[in-house]
């Protein structure tokens, strides 16, 4: 694909976008990457540096006219061609790309980090709910999303973003550089800790009584089910990011037990779970002591997110 014929009956190389594109579909689809169209689209778009405006207004022009100097043409090209070929071997879009967009807001993203997904923005809007001078712990940050985008957008006091692995934690803190005004990255704070175990010296160090929230999206795959998933999740992102234990509720059994140590009286609770896990999530925070349990569904109507209260 994206070739055509010259006088003579012999094969050209694409040369408008319109060809690169269409050539990069075809490619994709061959490989049976989902949705090769878009995929194709997006990666176009970041070798030649293009917005859908801009593409639509140059994509039947030729390429030699766009980029006159020959070395440019060619580089751009095939940084294209080369992104085809590790798409096609089924890296993520978004480590390809090296950023991905959640809540309205850019994330750069890597291999080390589990590349947010439209889904967690349901935990996002549930926890925004009351926000204003309030401290904020979010578990398993990765990329940081979750609770960058809360204090983006809401008015916490602090939030205190921690993961186990040193890597995930330097993209939170490259991404909070980024994207928090200097007045709101003050109130940023990050930590390496497996869950709570370093929570408590934070407590005590800046002076706080527990958070009035709690949230995480924690790795909630059953171990066995991970070599099942899509390639680009089970060869690509970060297993620690993923692998929930064999019932894909590990991280839930802890954070129930720890949580009520670190909350306020009235302080919530707002967990990311998998699609089938609401009614063995809920019986563990009931045991734990919290009340007044709500679950929201996300876009395609599976069960999301799970918050609850803790009267202390």
């Amino acid at each position: 694909m994206g070739e055509g014929k010259v006088p003579g009956g012999e094969r050209r190389s694409a040369v408008t976008l319109r060809e690169l594109l269409r050539e990069g579909a075809f490619r994709l689809r061959e490989a049976l990457v989902p949705d090769p169209d878009y995929d194709a689209r997006q990666l176009l778009f970041h070798s030649f540096s293009l917005d859908a405006p801009a593409y639509l207004m140059k994509s039947s022009a030729e390429l030699s006219s766009l980029y006159p100097d020959e070395g440019e043409r060619a580089e751009r090209t095939a940084d294209f061609r080369r992104l085809l070929s590790e798409r096609a071997s089924r890296i993520p879009l978004q480590q390809l790309l090296g950023y991905t967009d959640f809540f309205g807001l850019r994330f750069r993203v890597s291999e080390a980090v589990l590349s947010p997904r439209q889904d967690t923005e349901i935990l996002v809007e549930e926890a925004l709910a009351e926000s204003a001078g309030k401290h904020a712990l979010d578990l398993c940050t990765g990329s940081g999303c979750v609770g960058i985008s809360l204090l983006y957008y809401g008015e916490f006091k602090s939030m205190l973003l921690t993961d186990l692995s040193a890597p995930a934690l330097r993209k939170a803190e490259e991404n909070a550089e980024r994207l928090l005004p200097p007045e709101k990255r003050a109130r940023l704070f990050l930590l390496r800790s497996d869950l709570f175990q370093r929570i408590s010296e934070y407590e005590r160090e800046k002076g706080i009584q527990g958070f009035d929230l709690i949230l995480s999206n924690p790795p909630y795959i059953r171990r066995g089910e991970i070599e099942s998933l899509e390639p680009e999740v089970s060869e690509h992102e970060p297993r620690m990011a993923l692998d929930g234990g064999e019932d894909g509720l590990f991280f839930y059994r802890e954070i129930a037990r720890e949580a009520p140590k670190h909350l306020r009286p009235g302080g919530r609770i707002c967990l990311e779970i998998g699609f089938d896990e609401a009614e063995e999530v809920s019986a563990l925070l009931l045991s734990a002591g919290f009340s007044e349990l709500s679950l929201r569904r996300d876009l395609s109507g599976k069960d999301r997110v799970l918050s609850g209260i803790f009267r202390g």
